[in-house]
């Protein structure tokens, strides 16, 4: 039997749209209150714009060590650690101000990794890692999966001190925005990773108070 090139059919693509269709709409899906989706997205764009506080990246490697970049701006490697503190966070209601975030970050009340190598802990200058009791809790440990619907991975080659600042920045908008970002349950994690899954919530977020 020859093997055809992978396909999936519409009736198929269509089942997995209405599946996600369902998903948004359930009362089982944790959601964040609009005034605090707000006050987050205000608070982003404030970090972003704060030469003093460091760009988190998502990018392997050296977690929690300070980079300078060639314009100055410190740059933190980091997992998804950081996005899930964010996201509940937010959905715990709290709006902390920037500089009580980053007294977080710098006490390690945000988590900047789900673990450290022992040589990443020895250069780190963040070491807040993820833990089964935190507040935020850690929604790994609840059960849920966080996902993200445009992708924020940086495969880009090279010395992320070099890259374009505005590049990184667009990054961690991404990364740590909370209308980019929703949950499905571990059981399940395969949903959020989708292309149908997430067009849905593409659409869905683009409308008004679409979380």
């Amino acid at each position: 039997m020859e093997i055809q090139p992978a396909t999936v059919s519409h009736d198929v693509c269509e089942r997995l749209t209405e599946i996600a269709s369902q998903w948004w709409r359930s009362a089982s899906r944790p959601r964040v209150e609009a005034e605090v989706q707000q006050h987050w997205e205000q608070l982003i764009e404030q970090w972003l714009d704060d030469p003093g506080s460091p760009l988190l990246i998502r990018r392997t490697g050296a977690r929690g060590s300070a980079i300078e970049h060639v314009a100055g701006r410190s740059l933190v490697p980091v997992d998804n650690a950081p996005a899930n503190w964010v996201l509940s966070s937010a959905l715990s209601g709290n709006r902390p101000s920037l500089e009580g975030v980053m007294d977080d970050l710098k006490q390690g009340r945000l988590p900047i990794a789900l673990a450290l190598k022992s040589e990443e802990r020895k250069c780190a200058t963040y070491r807040g890692t993820q833990r089964t009791k935190m507040d935020p809790p850690n929604l790994n440990t609840l059960g849920w999966k966080v996902c993200h619907i445009e992708p924020v991975g940086m495969r880009k080659q090279g010395a992320m001190a070099e890259f374009p600042l505005a590049e990184l920045k667009s990054h961690m908008r991404r990364f740590l925005s909370v209308g980019n970002m929703f949950l499905v349950p571990k059981t399940h994690a395969g949903l959020g990773e989708l292309p149908e899954v997430l067009e849905v919530f593409k659409r869905a977020s683009l409308q008004p108070g679409g979380k």
